[in-house]
């Protein structure tokens, strides 16, 4: 192997622990511990994509731009979050080629957030819980996966 291809394998590696990082140190701290801290904190929405729906709808039926904003930045945001996910995992290695696989590390890794904050609801924490977070994670990482292979067409073989 030539040190370029291991420089630039070594510096996608650091990228992707820099971006775990920073997608656990965003979602996860600093820690609202009270409902003060948070005021939009919901309860836990555990029903998949009706309130993402409500929410899409919202933004052409809201007439405060706060709340439009509010609505775009938490879905768009979602899927962009992660979007370095599905972008860093085949480029860090041979074993993500498949959309199917950088898809099960991005739930399994929106799953955990989920629950750390689900768990830390019990101390106190105020953070919102959502299942439609991990669907728009999961989203994001696919698209992450798709933008890489367009990009790279003939270096990362797409497999189901």
């Amino acid at each position: 192997m030539s040190h370029s291809v291991s420089y630039k394998h070594e510096l996608v590696l650091l990228l992707l622990v820099v971006y775990v990082t920073f997608v656990l140190s965003l979602t996860l701290f600093p820690i609202p511990m009270t409902e003060i801290d948070n005021p939009d904190a919901m309860d836990i929405n555990l029903i998949p994509v009706i309130n993402t729906v409500k929410q899409g709808l919202w933004i052409f039926s809201s007439h405060s731009p706060f709340k439009r904003l509010h609505v775009v930045e938490n879905i768009v945001g979602n899927v962009l979050l992660f979007l370095p996910l599905g972008i860093l995992l085949p480029l860090a290695s041979a074993k993500f080629n498949s959309v199917k696989k950088v898809s099960i590390v991005a739930f399994i890794f929106s799953l955990s957030i989920e629950l750390a904050q689900l768990i830390s609801r019990a101390f106190g924490n105020y953070r919102t819980v959502d299942v439609d977070d991990i669907i728009l994670n999961v989203t994001g990482a696919a698209l992450g996966f798709f933008l890489i292979k367009w990009v790279y067409r003939k270096t990362i073989p797409a497999k189901n």
